[in-house]
């Protein structure tokens, strides 16, 4: 009897052993990319996130390969794991692992999209590949083609009104891709009237068509300036482009004025413009030999050098019909002591214009500016004069002041630091005469620098 009881027992725990063998814990898991077909612009500044779903808590961790392939690494995209082949360690018991793809935004118009395949390709660890294992991610170019645009290729200009016909270029910035047509339109700030004062290809009207076929990158009208024989105040011609059709825009430059200067008054008419904007940077002889500027000193002394001399600084000078618009050459003086006693003196040195042969009401425009407001104290002064005989000698004698101007005024004025103001003088002039502009300046300890600039000379009657 006790041995049956023995054998009843023994057959108890085999029985229990064999149901626990038959309850291990599952230490593997499958790993998924539960995602559809998706698409992005190449523009997107979010990095995209994925999750690689895990389905069993239990496992005990490992790595997935990753493979993102259909596209160039670091030209098309960039991945959180820094190549187009990376792994991803997971870590005992994680349900998720997590992988960013960012597409790279470039300029190209023409690029076709990308198509990136993303893969997990391998497990390692307690780690397999289930069911789906992959997805498209399409990245689109933002990238549109640019429209041809039209551009007036000319600059404004101060003419006589018997100069006659003047040709207009127009420029386009790429072939046109079909017919079209813009129209030059004549804007409500014009003085001149259209039919009396001045045609567009022969047309007298505010609305001028211009018409173009497929393929064209160039064109042109023609402004034609009507000579009458009345006496008239000058005129003012504003043209603008508007209205373009069939894809074509208009550009940057659809605007261009023309300042019309009569010529029936009794006196000649008289027009001196000096923009400096045909200075060569490489031609050393250009401000005396071209254009006929002289630069004298007057009480200078020997140890400072410095002189108004004709510089090339792109947007640092007034343009000649806005004075809050830039160019890029005008007369300049610069001068920086360093605060060494050394280089301490006196600048004093006038630039002269060539000989301007007119009689008559003048008037005369000059732009100036200054900087280094807390250390330049100089004194600009403009002169005229119907005595200077062009030595280069200076006579206080044989100019007549004009105007003044220094850093307190134009300060005070609301002028800072390079900013130009455009100074206006009249003259009556009996025969030809000169003009000048001066700059004196003491170089101490308190006022060790300087620097005056000067652009657009402009004279007429």
């Amino acid at each position: 009897m006790q041995t049956v009881k023995y054998l009843l027992l023994a057959f108890i725990l085999i029985s229990f052993l064999s149901c626990e063998k038959d309850e291990e814990v599952d230490t593997t898991a499958q790993v998924t990319l539960n995602y559809d077909d998706l698409f992005e612009v190449e523009n997107a500044t979010i990095p995209l996130g994925f999750n690689i779903g895990i389905d069993n808590p239990r496992h005990a961790g490992g790595a997935i390969d990753v493979s993102v392939t259909g596209g160039t690494y670091g030209v098309d995209f960039e991945t959180s794991g820094g190549s187009d082949q990376f792994s991803i360690e997971v870590d005992p018991g994680s349900l998720v692992a997590r992988f960013t793809v960012q597409p790279v935004d470039d300029d190209l118009i023409d690029e076709e999209s990308v198509v990136l395949t993303i893969s997990l390709t391998g497990t390692t660890g307690s780690l397999m590949l289930g069911d789906q294992t992959s997805f498209t991610l399409t990245i689109l170019n933002d990238d549109r083609p640019t429209p041809p645009m039209v551009e007036i290729d000319a600059a404004p200009a101060t003419i006589l009104e018997d100069t006659g016909t003047i040709t207009i270029p127009l420029i386009f910035t790429k072939p046109l891709e079909e017919d079209a047509v813009v129209e030059v339109v004549v804007n409500a700030a014009s003085t001149a009237m259209p039919g009396s004062d001045f045609t567009i290809n022969g047309e007298g009207s505010d609305v001028v068509t211009l018409s173009f076929i497929a393929g064209t990158q160039q064109g042109s009208f023609d402004l034609e300036i009507i000579d009458d024989e009345e006496e008239e105040e000058e005129e003012v011609i504003e043209l603008e482009l508007m209205n373009p059709t069939n894809g074509l825009e208009l550009g940057a430059n659809t605007r261009v004025s023309f300042n019309i200067l009569d010529n029936d008054a009794g006196v000649e008419p008289f027009f001196y413009l000096e923009t400096f904007e045909g200075f060569d940077p490489e031609d050393t002889t250009y401000l005396t030999d071209v254009i006929g500027y002289q630069v004298i000193k007057i009480t200078q002394t020997e140890n400072i050098s410095n002189t108004l001399i004709l510089i090339n600084n792109p947007g640092a000078f007034a343009d000649e019909n806005d004075v809050n618009g830039t160019s890029d050459h005008g007369l300049n003086l610069f001068y920086n002591s360093q605060q060494d006693p050394a280089n301490y003196g006196q600048l004093d040195n006038m630039a002269i214009t060539p000989f301007l042969d007119a009689e008559g009401m003048m008037s005369i425009e000059i732009d100036v500016s200054y900087a280094f407001k807390n250390q330049n104290n100089g004194e600009v002064t403009f002169y005229v004069s119907d005595t200077y005989d062009g030595s280069g000698n200076f006579d206080e004698g044989e100019w007549t002041v004009i105007g003044n101007e220094n850093v307190a005024n134009m300060d005070g004025e609301g002028f800072g630091n390079n900013t130009y103001k455009r100074k206006t003088f009249e003259y009556e002039a009996t025969g030809g005469f000169y003009i000048g502009m001066r700059v004196n300046q003491t170089i101490d300890e308190s006022f060790y620098r300087t620097r005056w600039r000067f652009d657009n000379i402009r004279v007429s009657n």
